[in-house]
């Protein structure tokens, strides 16, 4: 890659994503997440705490200004889990922490996917 090249020409997602952040819980865990973007496929989040990758747990969540009320509830496993570097970040321990969905249902697919639209 030369050093004239555009940054989404590294974008690996498929789908379209909201980078729209909201809070976020992860099952069986003491960590405080927050929600930087989401696709239908997964979803990057701040955590306060360092998961080893492929670790898997239950994740769930309201879609913000959705209009719709009930929760996202599936199983996720972390591909990746980085120290956080921006900014507001400085003097607190935070990680950048990419979840791939397993289990998704189809409904929550297309809330996500009517979500990312927005």
């Amino acid at each position: 890659m030369d050093e004239n090249s555009n940054i989404n020409d590294c974008e690996r997602r498929r789908e379209p994503r909201s980078d729209k952040n909201f809070s976020l819980q992860l099952s069986g865990s003491d960590v405080v997440a927050e929600a930087i973007d989401i696709t239908t496929s997964g979803l990057s989040c701040l955590l306060n705490k360092r998961l080893p990758e492929l670790s898997e747990m239950k994740v769930e969540f309201l879609l913000p200004e959705s209009g719709d009320e009930s929760s996202i509830s599936c199983s996720g496993v972390v591909v990746r889990s980085m120290p956080a570097r921006r900014e507001s970040d400085r003097g607190r321990e935070r990680f950048v922490t990419a979840l791939y969905f397993l289990d998704i249902d189809d409904t929550a697919k297309k809330r996500i996917s009517s979500f990312t639209e927005q």
